[in-house]
C-alpha cells in the first residue's frame, strides 16, 4: 500500500509538494500556532528524548528542495503566473500522443 501511494498519488497530488513525502499526510490540516504548540508540549512529555528528523533513507527530496516548495505556497500566484510563463515559452516543445500531452500539465507544475 505504501508503495503505491507515496510513491504514486502523493506524486500527482500537487497541493502540497513538499508534503509529499513517505510517511507524510499531503492532505490539508488546519490547526493553529498555539495548537502547534500544545501538540509539542505533549510531544515534550511524553517523548522527551525523540528526535525530529527532517530527512531519512525514504525521502524524496532533500530538506533544502522540500525548503524552496514551501517558499512557493506564500506566494501562489506568483508560482502560477511563472508555470503559466513557462508553458507558453515551451509551447511548441509539447508533443500530441494518444493518451494526452507530453509533459502533461501536472508534471510540468511539478517539474517547474
Amino acid at each position: 500500500m505504501a508503495k503505491s501511494v507515496e510513491d504514486t498519488l502523493f506524486f500527482r497530488q500537487h497541493m502540497a509538494l513538499a508534503l509529499n513525502e513517505v510517511g507524510a499526510e499531503p492532505l490539508a490540516r488546519h490547526f493553529s500556532l498555539d495548537q502547534f504548540h500544545a501538540e509539542m508540549q505533549a510531544r515534550r512529555e511524553h517523548q522527551p528524548d525523540a528526535l525530529s528528523g527532517t530527512s531519512t533513507h525514504d525521502t524524496k527530496r532533500g530538506e533544502d528542495a522540500r525548503a524552496r516548495l514551501y517558499t512557493l505556497t506564500e506566494a501562489p500566484q506568483r508560482w502560477a503566473e511563472c508555470v503559466n510563463r513557462w508553458r507558453e515559452m515551451n509551447h511548441d516543445q509539447v508533443v500530441r500522443l494518444k493518451d494526452g500531452p507530453a509533459p502533461e500539465p501536472a508534471v510540468e507544475w511539478d517539474a517547474v
